[in-house]
């Protein structure tokens, strides 16, 4: 007892079919329910999987930053 817990990261992979208006937004409503944000000592953020993820990162970032998640990171994998 005593310890202080270290926070642990929590990236949310979304299907990327509707990353735009469906995923970030949900999970922009899960960080928030779960009471994460910029106060969050862990990492958190999404990861983009598939389709155009240099247009959906931009779309993103700017969906986190106006929901005032600008520490919120987005991860970019392809063909895994």
């Amino acid at each position: 007892m005593g310890q202080k817990q270290k926070k642990k990261p929590l990236l949310l992979l979304f299907d990327t079919y509707d990353a735009i208006h469906i995923g970030i937004e949900n999970a922009i409503k899960a960080f928030k329910e779960c009471g994460i944000d910029d106060n969050y000592k862990g990492l958190y953020g999404i990861r983009l999987d598939s389709g155009d993820l240099a247009y959906q990162s931009k779309k993103c970032r700017k969906r986190f930053d106006e929901e005032g998640l600008k520490k919120a990171k987005i991860t970019l994998t392809n063909a895994l």
